[in-house]
């Protein structure tokens, strides 16, 4: 609000002025781990002359602890966490400004399957699935061969997932780690076992059907032919 004041009375105009909104334009890091906590600067400017309760959060989250700098830079302490893009705001004072999209957590990175990249085609299989950046918890972590989910899905470390997958029959499949909101893949990883002639059962009468003796044909009529 404004006032004027003319001997003992006073006149006032409300909304009237305002000072400019911080503006954010980048950070020292703009990918972040998984699995530590880091120092960072966010830059800009119009964040005041002197601290005036100066904060930040990334996303939802406010920064585990957050110090003024200068006019144009804010020091921040940015806990571990695991997600897509994310916005950054910076309050002063009362007055809030924003930039999306600019820094993120590293995406779930797949490496090998440890326990061989072959499938059976009859019953579950376990598997056991290395890599990095899945996170330091479980953030309702899920795996899928192919376009197919696996069964069950368990967390074990930043590096490590097992999952439980089903059945099939198909060649060699990618493998799509997700992690909160984050996915990975890794491409032709995994792959059923190929169907396996064992014995061929002769006749000697035409128009009697030769049995085939095989492996790999899978649980279900999968248009074997």
């Amino acid at each position: 609000a404004v006032a004027v004041t003319a001997g003992a009375q006073a006149g006032s105009l409300t909304s009237v002025l305002s000072y400019d909104i911080g503006q954010l334009s980048s950070l020292s890091y703009s990918n972040l781990p998984t699995t530590e906590a880091i120092n960072t600067t966010v830059f800009g400017f119009e964040f005041g002359i002197i601290q005036v309760s100066s904060a930040a959060r990334l996303g939802d989250t406010a920064m585990e602890a957050s110090e003024w700098v200068s006019e144009s830079a804010i020091f921040c302490h940015v806990g571990i966490g695991l997600s897509g893009s994310l916005r950054i705001a910076v309050t002063t004072g009362v007055q809030v400004g924003t930039v999306t999209e600019t820094v993120s957590y590293l995406l779930p990175l797949l490496s090998s399957a440890l326990d061989g990249a072959n499938r059976p085609t009859f019953g579950l299989s376990n598997s056991t699935l290395a890599g990095s950046n899945v996170g330091v918890g479980d953030y309702t972590a899920g795996v899928r061969l192919g376009v197919t989910a696996c069964e069950a899905t368990e967390w074990v470390s930043d590096e490590e997932v097992t999952c439980i997958s089903a059945a099939g029959v198909h060649g060699t499949k990618r493998v799509v780690v997700t992690a909160g909101i984050g996915a990975g893949t890794i491409t032709e990883t995994v792959s059923y076992d190929a169907t396996a002639p064992a014995t061929v059962s002769n006749r000697a009468i035409t128009n009697i059907i030769t049995i085939l003796q095989l492996g790999g044909l899978g649980e279900a009529d999968y248009t074997g032919a």
